[in-house]
């Protein structure tokens, strides 16, 4: 697709990094060059600890706000935001879910759709009603094959195309601004 920018290597942050889409995405970053910094449980990482995450992650480049645990991707959004607002060199990719659509209460998702929904909010407040510098991007996938919808049965999206969705967004230049960007398969 037209319009990206020159090879650029990045310092990458990203939560959740050891499996599902946050490995896809770990990969298909590093394997365009890209320097890694990683945070996940199976590695030692406690994405509750959000003052330990941005105190690592800030020197980075890019932030993916992508490991879901109740009430932190908020935190992180909120607290690197703080930091990053002024910077137009410093992007935060918020991964979002389709599930921030669905009506509460009437599904098993009621938990994860309120804090979809709340993450989904601030970025639009962080995205629209500040003078901010930085580059904001929310990606919602529809389901994806990952353990968390291992049980599900339906047609799932492979988190090598949400991967190939967020460096894509990665690649436009700097002043591009993407915004929303929502994926899904037509059978969701």
């Amino acid at each position: 697709m037209g319009g990206t920018q020159p090879e650029t290597r990045m310092l990458i942050a990203i939560t959740g990094h050891a499996n599902g889409i946050g490995a896809a995405i770990t990969d298909a970053a590093s394997e365009k060059g890209h320097t890694i910094i990683g945070f996940d449980l199976e590695t030692g990482d406690d994405i509750n600890d959000t003052d330990s995450i941005i105190e690592q992650a800030k020197i980075a480049d890019v932030f993916i706000n992508n490991a879901y645990a109740p009430g932190a991707q908020l935190l992180l959004l909120q607290k690197l935001f703080s930091l990053w607002h002024d910077d137009p060199s410093k992007t935060i990719i918020n991964m979002g879910s389709k599930a921030k659509y669905f009506p509460v209460g009437q599904n098993a998702l009621t938990e994860y759709t309120l804090q979809k929904r709340m993450l989904s909010e601030e970025f639009q407040r962080c995205q629209f009603y500040s003078n901010k510098k930085c580059r904001l991007i929310n990606i919602n996938p529809g389901f994806v094959d990952t353990a968390m919808t291992e049980s599900m049965n339906i047609k799932k999206l492979t988190p090598e195309a949400i991967a190939d969705a967020v460096t894509w967004a990665l690649e436009m230049p700097q002043d591009v601004e993407i915004g929303e960007l929502s994926i899904w398969t037509r059978e969701q």
